[in-house]
């Protein structure tokens, strides 16, 4: 498909290219026309001086034959390349024509003689040389009829004509070629404002919604066009501000209600005299609490993120130490479900980081691989170096992501259908995608239908002072 600047472009080199081949041929046409008229014009002339001289001698027929020759002599000097044939209509009277002309005009000479005192022009070719011709009839003084028949080559013409016509051939081409890129430039000069807009517009996400597209002082639709963005994008600014503000307050207004009431279970779970009905309806209680203790930690965090308050703790650490004690701490959980963790290292790794938060991460991630692989199977850790970065991979051998719900992965609340199953919220790769790239870094994920899934996470050793070991 193409682009705007590049259908600016062709229109532009149609427009003037069909002017410029229009006048170019309109040039042509003309001058050719008027060579030929031009052309003809010195026929009539030589025509005309001849003529002069047989009507204006008084001599007889028979002596007009030594007075043409002296007319011949003095016509080659003004008329170059011109030659006239003096016939009746049955026979050729006089003639200075080159020999290989003398045949094809007697075979057409009652053609070319008009029958009246008319006159015209014609052009004959012989051995691949077009000539032309003017025939018209004269009188002498002894009122004897004659026609007097004028032949030049158009070779002269024909070679002014086609020396016209290679240069066309070059100009058209070359001004074309002008054509197309004055038209590319000044479409990317009038666009120009469309790719800043669309720059930035690309730019511009939930976290960057201060930014504003630059709208120029031109004042034109582009401008018009740049404001309305700018419009919307506050209009979405303020939204959101309103969203962040409230999922902040809220999450933040939640905590101490639950930590009240999570105290109050605890404490009622260590009553006495509790049938074993109600310690079961409060520990389903607690855990209930727990989990919407945690939810509204989730969504403060984010929140924070989102509002760039998300303020990182980063010192130096093992990363590899890291790794081990987050897989220590999943062993039981592993175990469990018969699932063998393994950790490879190949090297000693460290890192500037906030240790909480990349914990939780690795320890989420470790959490999805064994409650989402098949019993007895294995989850395989991987830590290695590599261009520049701290690469930790987690794999699994459970059932997989679909390509469907590949892409929504890391969404917010986002849960697949699989998934529903499980324990969760569906924040926990939103919270750990937010947490690695706040570390600079990357995490993505690789999986297939009963192939497993294979969790990749990058973070950079020389970024703010990271070291590798």
């Amino acid at each position: 498909m193409f682009t705007i600047t590049t259908r600016l472009t062709l229109w532009y080199l149609l427009s003037f290219g069909s002017i410029i081949v229009a006048v170019m041929l309109v040039m042509y046409f003309t001058y050719a026309s008027n060579e030929r008229a031009s052309f003809d014009g010195e026929l009539r002339d030589y025509a005309q001086f001849l003529v002069l001289e047989v009507t204006t001698k008084g001599v007889a027929m028979p002596e007009l034959f030594s007075e043409l020759q002296e007319v011949t002599s003095q016509a080659n000097l003004r008329f170059r390349g011109m030659h006239f044939m003096l016939t009746t209509r049955d026979s050729i009277f006089h003639e200075n024509m080159p020999p290989e002309m003398i045949g094809p005009l007697t075979d057409s000479l009652r053609e070319m003689l008009p029958a009246n005192d008319g006159n015209h022009f014609r052009t004959i070719p012989v051995n691949g040389i077009d000539y032309r011709i003017f025939s018209f009839p004269v009188r002498t003084h002894m009122n004897e009829r004659l026609g007097m028949v004028v032949v030049a080559p158009l070779t002269r013409l024909q070679e002014s004509l086609s020396r016209l016509g290679h240069l066309f051939l070059l100009i058209v081409p070359s001004a074309i070629l002008l054509a197309a890129l004055g038209g590319w430039f000044i479409a990317r000069r009038a666009l120009a404002p469309m790719s800043r807009i669309t720059s930035a517009a690309m730019r511009i996400s939930s976290r960057n919604l201060h930014e504003r597209v630059p709208e120029g002082r031109s004042g034109d639709e582009l401008a018009e066009l740049a404001r309305t963005f700018n419009e919307m994008i506050a209009r979405i600014e303020a939204t959101f501000a309103g969203q962040r503000r409230f999922v902040a307050d809220a999450s933040h207004d939640l905590r101490t209600p639950m930590m009240v009431i999570q105290a109050k279970l605890d404490r009622l779970l260590r009553t006495q005299g509790l049938t074993p009905s109600m310690r079961e309806d409060l520990r389903h209680c607690s855990g209930e609490v727990d989990r919407l203790s945690r939810l509204a930690n989730d969504l403060l965090l984010l929140a924070k993120a989102d509002s760039n308050q998300l303020r990182l703790a980063r010192v130096p650490e093992r990363l590899d130490e890291i790794l081990v004690e987050c897989a220590g701490r999943m062993k039981t959980l592993a175990a469990e479900r018969d699932i063998p963790l393994w950790v490879d290292i190949d090297e000693p790794v460290e890192i500037t980081c906030d240790l909480p938060t990349l914990q939780r991460v690795l320890m989420n991630v470790l959490d999805n691989a064994i409650t989402h692989s098949h019993a007895s199977s294995a989850v395989r850790t991987r830590l290695f170096r590599e261009c520049g970065n701290a690469v930790i991979t987690i794999s699994d051998n459970g059932p997989g992501i679909s390509d469907e719900d590949l892409p929504k992965i890391f969404d917010r609340f986002y849960r697949s259908d699989s998934a529903r199953s499980t324990p969760g919220s569906g924040l926990g790769l939103a919270i750990a995608k937010t947490i690695i790239e706040a570390h600079g870094g990357t995490i993505t994920l690789a999986s297939a239908n009963e192939t497993g899934t294979t969790v990749t996470i990058l973070l950079p050793l020389d970024r703010d002072g990271g070291i590798a070991a």
